[in-house]
């Protein structure tokens, strides 16, 4: 046992050496990998060395997280700096958001087409004309 231990010394294994995991192993699984971390956490690993950078620039999820995290960060010290108590506002938001029903958009129009649905005017207005001019008629894109 003591042999192989000192032939892997000479040879350079047994030495703890510091091994980059992440540009070892293939992309998808790295992007696995970073994909677990919290935010705070994958801006600290983005920092680590410039293939850990882009290989969170190259995933979608991983850039909308730490994008969205380095926002709400941001919002928070801007309300610190203007006085402004952002976490009511979130809440109010999040109220907003649950009571407003999903199908609130205004029924949609039709212009210059028939239209489904009736629209409440009468079919002929009857007009009294004091010549004999014919109606113009309109024009349907």
């Amino acid at each position: 046992m003591e042999f192989f231990r000192s032939l892997l010394l000479a040879v350079g294994l047994l030495e703890p050496s510091k091994v980059d995991f992440i540009a070892e192993l293939p992309l998808e699984v790295s992007q696995l990998i970073l994909r677990k971390l919290d935010p705070e956490s994958l801006l600290c690993a983005a920092q680590v060395s410039q293939k850990w950078m882009r290989i969170c620039r190259s995933d979608k999820l991983l850039r909308d997280t730490a994008s969205d995290h380095k926002r709400n960060v941001r919002r928070k010290m801007m309300g610190k700096v203007f006085g402004l108590d952002l976490v009511a506002e979130e809440e109010m938001e999040a109220v907003r958001r649950r009571h407003v029903p999903r199908n609130t958009l205004p029924p949609k129009t039709v212009v210059f087409a028939k239209s489904r649905e009736p629209r409440g005017l009468p079919k002929r207005a009857k007009v009294s004309r004091s010549s004999n001019a014919k109606p113009v008629k309109c024009m349907r894109f």
